[in-house]
């Protein structure tokens, strides 16, 4: 619900002016910050009894790199997405209005994606989910390429709801696919590739939209989401390989 709260707030920060991405991480933040305190302590309470998962063989590291991989692509094109979104727009020459109306959009689509996933698509397996949270992604991320305006409002609820769907598929993926115990461990692992994603994201996409254009950035992140994509069609969607991948890691 945190989530579903910060990605309703957003939209009422893009009308103010293109700093308003700032504007939106110092609302968001605190509220991100209260879940994170409480799983916190609740982590201190439990540390003593998470034991320290066993070497994995091969496969299941192979696997687990596949992961970490697909989701520091999606960090990092979410995160560059998220900063020069507004500016590769006005590169393509929509106007700041139309600008802002489509930057209104990505936050209610993100909402709208995590209450079906958690109502409608609960069932689904979290493979699948994250297939076509990618899928959603990789096609909003190509209807931005045109700069055709009511295109760009497709795109943008395409996209947030990728992303939305995303948000949920980074933590259950995991825990589906390599099992509970040690997730903490794991989770602190996977999340080192994917915060430097999200730092080195947006600094190589200035240097390419400075560089190059709008169009030829907007076409490296679709090619970034296409690789993702590849990518997940080489999880496992199986209970058989679910439960040999969690025996093993």
């Amino acid at each position: 619900m945190i989530s579903s709260t910060a990605g309703s707030v957003s939209p009422l920060l893009w009308t103010m002016s293109p700093a308003s991405v700032e504007s939106t991480w110092l609302i968001e933040t605190p509220l991100l910050a209260v879940p994170r305190t409480c799983i916190r302590d609740a982590g201190r309470a439990s540390a003593s009894e998470e034991r320290t998962p066993p070497l994995p063989d091969r496969s299941s590291r192979r696997l687990f790199m596949l992961v970490a991989g697909l989701l520091a692509v999606m960090a990092f094109v979410m995160a560059s997405f998220s900063v020069h979104l507004l500016s590769a727009l006005e590169q393509l020459g929509l106007p700041t209005v139309t600008i802002l109306a489509i930057g209104m959009v990505i936050g209610p689509a993100q909402v709208v994606a995590r209450l079906l996933e958690f109502s409608i698509a609960r069932h689904l397996h979290p493979t699948w989910s994250a297939r076509i949270g990618i899928l959603l992604s990789l096609a909003g991320v190509l209807l931005f390429a045109p700069g055709i305006p009511w295109l760009a409002f497709v795109a943008a609820a395409l996209y947030g709801a990728g992303n939305g769907i995303m948000t949920i598929a980074r933590g259950t993926l995991p825990l589906t696919l390599f099992g509970a115990e040690g997730f903490g461990t794991r989770m602190g692992i996977l999340a080192r590739p994917m915060l430097l994603a999200q730092a080195a994201g947006p600094f190589v996409a200035a240097l390419v939209l400075s560089g190059q254009g709008a169009t030829t950035m907007i076409l490296l992140m679709a090619l970034l989401v296409a690789a993702a994509l590849g990518a997940s069609l080489r999880l496992p969607s199986n209970p058989k390989a679910e439960q040999s991948c969690s025996l093993d890691s």
